[in-house]
């Protein structure tokens, strides 16, 4: 193929999964992550002064939420401005995969082969549609690992002269990732790894190794100890224990509980890579001609997961993209080996090898139809059935059966456009912020909402708080927005005027008219 064709193959490719995952992008009712950083978005577009650095609060580096919200100001539609950043994110990391396997020595086979993966494995398609910061923190660490190889081949070519230049483009990258997010740091031993890896050839120089390698992580650091000039970055390591369990506690027991869940995480990367992915790897970690590239992108992933896998209380498959990144390079290169021993053997002079070879090269189109169908089947119930897409179980819940799923809010918005048009209307909704009532604010933000005030009362509603009543008054009715297992009061005497069910078994989201309730009280 002439460069001139690949470069155009490449491109409609890229074009190709454009569409791809543009395609009925708000197939999936919007996410209470997502419905928190949107609303974050808007409320720095209100007040940047006040709310630029406001995810600090939450445990949250601000750099995602920055990304969305001039995007909120393209768009009517808010959560299909903020997933269109998301799809952009998923553009980026496609290309710089791309240019990874390029430098570590991938065929343009195994160059395109990844844009196809990267586009279309479920790991990839699903999260590369959602406003989530998990997608970013890949492109961030992909970005670190290119940052890194240019570092280490710049070395290898002169080991008396420190890159500079090339030291301070990987120290930006890797400091881009802790903007993006804390967990970050993971892939930081990672990268150390990696600059040794790429360094340790013929005459090892210690000295440059350490002086590189120090102040890499240097320029990371202080680009992220920008942020401690901001009196909320205190916070920022607040929320930790909510998902991790301490080091203290790992070693005193806790990772009997943890261990006991690796099962269920290795069927997110079975889920959502393909199994046949996994297990081409597994053979490709023998006798392959890439055999080094895919024990490194290999363990490199684990590497990353193993903290998260040994120290997590809540492991969602978005926490492990970054490791599956690395998990799909090295399956990449483990399908790009297995071509070259085909394709030497096809050239053989030995009729027995020719034959092996063809069979061989037979057997290796049908795996990577099998991972290709696995990919496109998952798409194709996506867009057909959301509750027929095989989604690990974590992600079937949170995403379509609990509270946390948005089934029900773009259908509560019409509703009370409609409404509102003739009336004012207070709503109070169950919690204080994440799907209700973030998700409501989303889609009414800069739109005319005079007429209505919408405020989380939190959770379980066994009663709705006097502070709201007293506000409701100047409103002609009060409605209650609440998920039905949340709901502990009778409201018998209340008509409900709304009901919008998640795929079964799960609870309703329900709207009340509680006009003549409150004003009975």
């Amino acid at each position: 193929m002439t460069k001139r064709n690949f470069i155009i193959l490449r491109f409609l490719l890229l074009l190709a999964a454009a569409a791809l995952l543009f395609y009925k992008l708000n197939r999936l009712p919007i996410f209470a992550d997502e419905a928190i950083y949107i609303r974050w978005a808007q409320l720095i577009l209100d007040d940047p002064g006040r709310y630029a650095f406001f995810a600090l609060n939450d445990g949250k580096t601000p750099l995602f939420i920055w990304m969305l919200t001039p995007f909120q100001l393209l768009f009517t539609d808010q959560l299909l401005a903020a997933r269109v950043v998301a799809v952009l994110i998923g553009l980026v990391q496609i290309v710089v995969s791309g240019i990874v396997v390029a430098k570590m020595g991938g065929s343009k086979l195994a160059q395109l082969l990844s844009m196809v993966l990267f586009a279309i494995l479920p790991f990839w398609y699903l999260h590369n549609r959602m406003a989530l910061m998990d997608g970013l923190l890949t492109v961030a660490v992909a970005l670190g690992v290119l940052a890194v190889i240019q570092l280490g081949k710049q070395l290898e070519q002169d080991k008396k002269q420190l890159p500079f230049k090339e030291i301070a483009f990987a120290g930006l990258a890797l400091g881009f990732g802790l903007l993006v997010k804390i967990p970050a740091i993971l892939a930081f031993p990672g990268f150390g790894l990696l600059l040794l890896v790429l360094t340790w050839k013929q005459q090892f120089d210690i000295r440059t190794f350490a002086i590189s390698a120090t102040g890499m992580f240097g320029v990371a650091g202080a680009l992220f100890g920008l942020l401690a000039l901001h009196p909320s970055f205190g916070q920022l390591f607040s929320r930790g224990g909510d998902f991790l369990y301490p080091l203290s506690e790992v070693l005193g027991g806790a990772f009997k509980d943890t261990i006991r869940n690796l099962p269920v995480y290795m069927t997110y990367f079975a889920q959502y890579l393909s199994p046949v992915l996994l297990v081409t790897i597994g053979v490709g970690l023998f006798n392959n001609p890439k055999q080094k590239q895919i024990h490194l992108f290999l363990w490199l992933g684990l590497l990353f997961a193993l903290p998260i896998l040994l120290m997590g209380k809540v492991v969602y498959p978005r926490y492990l993209m970054p490791a599956a990144w690395f998990i799909t390079i090295s399956g990449v290169f483990a399908f790009d080996g297995l071509v070259q021993v085909l394709n030497s053997h096809l050239r053989a002079k030995s009729r027995k090898k020719q034959s092996g070879a063809a069979l061989g090269l037979v057997i290796a189109a049908l795996l990577l139809a099998n991972t290709l169908i696995h990919g496109f089947w998952f798409i194709g119930q996506h867009l057909t059935s959301l509750a027929a897409t095989p989604y690990v179980s974590a992600d079937y819940e949170q995403y379509l059966t609990k509270w946390s799923s948005g089934h029900g809010i773009v259908e509560t918005i019409a509703l009370l456009r409609s409404e509102s048009q003739n009336s004012t209307i207070a709503v109070a909704t169950e919690g204080y912020f994440g799907t209700l009532p973030d998700a409501l604010l989303v889609y009414l933000h800069h739109t005319p909402v005079d007429n209505l005030y919408v405020e989380g009362i939190g959770q379980p509603v066994e009663q709705i708080p006097d502070s709201f009543l007293e506000r409701a008054k100047t409103f002609d009715r009060t409605w209650l927005v609440v998920n039905e297992h949340r709901l502990k009061m009778d409201l018998a005497d209340s008509p409900l005027i709304g009901e919008f069910c998640r795929p079964e078994p799960a609870p309703c989201l329900q709207v009340w008219d509680i006009t003549e309730l409150e004003l009975s009280r």
